[in-house]
Parts: C-alpha cells; sequence; structure tokens
C-alpha cells in the first residue's frame, strides 16, 4: 500500500515540476516557493512529533528549498536568454541548441535531487503524516518556473 502511494505521489510530483509555472503568479516566484516551504515545513511540526525525524524533515525541506530556488532561477535566466536569442533572426541553430542543452541538463539534475529529497522525507514519515505534508509539497513545486512577464518582454 505505502509503495503504490509513494508510486502515485511520485508520479503526480514529477508531473507538477514537469508543467508547473504555466499560469502567471503575481507573486514573485522566489517569494512564492519561500512561502509555499514555510507552510509545508509548518505542516511538518504540526504533523511529525518525533523530534529527531521532525528535525531531519525541517532540515530535509530546507534542502528543498534550496534545489528549487536555484531550478528557479536557473530557468528564469534560460528563459530569459532564449527570449533574447529568439529575437535574432541571424542566431546560429547551434547556439540556440547549445543553451537548450545546458539547461536540458540542468533541469535533469534539479528533478534528481527533488526526486532523491522526496523519497527521503517519505522515509522519514509515516503515510499518515506523509498524506498531511505531501499536500503542501505539491503547493511549492507549483511554484517553480514561474516567470513575471516583464523579464521576457522586449523588443521584436
Amino acid at each position: 500500500m505505502i509503495n503504490k502511494i509513494s508510486k502515485v505521489t511520485t508520479t503526480l510530483f514529477v508531473v507538477t515540476f514537469l508543467i508547473a509555472g504555466c499560469a502567471s503568479s503575481p507573486m514573485d516566484p522566489q517569494e512564492e516557493i519561500k512561502d509555499n516551504m514555510q507552510v509545508m515545513r509548518d505542516a511538518v511540526i504540526e504533523n511529525v512529533k518525533d523530534s529527531e525525524r521532525q528535525q531531519k524533515l525541517l532540515s530535509l525541506t530546507k534542502s528543498l528549498e534550496n534545489v528549487l530556488s536555484e531550478y528557479n532561477k536557473d530557468y528564469r535566466d534560460f528563459a530569459i536568454e532564449f527570449s533574447q536569442l529568439n529575437r535574432i533572426y541571424e542566431t546560429p541553430r547551434a547556439k540556440m541548441e547549445v543553451l537548450l542543452d545546458m539547461f536540458r541538463d540542468r533541469r535533469k539534475a534539479a528533478m534528481e535531487e527533488v526526486a532523491a529529497l522526496h523519497f527521503e522525507m517519505v522515509a522519514n514519515t509515516s503515510e499518515k503524516e506523509w498524506k498531511k505534508i505531501v499536500k503542501k509539497e505539491i503547493e511549492a513545486l507549483k511554484s517553480v518556473r514561474q516567470l513575471p512577464e516583464d523579464k521576457l518582454s522586449g523588443e521584436s
């Protein structure tokens, strides 16, 4: 049963991680990640009463926040550079491919880090505890990859 829940949760968070951020958000993405991770930490404190596991989970949650925040910055930088190159008619295909390959590698590394942290958090909770915490994790993942529109604006 736990394995089924873990597989469903994993699929859900990977899908969320990949498609999150399509809708615009009035809040700065970095602040939204920070706020959502604080809500997740609050859920850990509220639901995990064992102090050793609670401290471990709080540390893992902070690590997750750092990974998501860094990934979001990398995504923003990628989107801005892609937008700039895309506006230049003469941009060589090879230059775009290098940018895409670099970002693809960064995204893969971030996904691997997120998955490792996720499974470590699951391993440090009971099924009952995790059911209350996972909702907050999903909200945090949804904050990733959101860009303020002004960062992508430019002259065509």
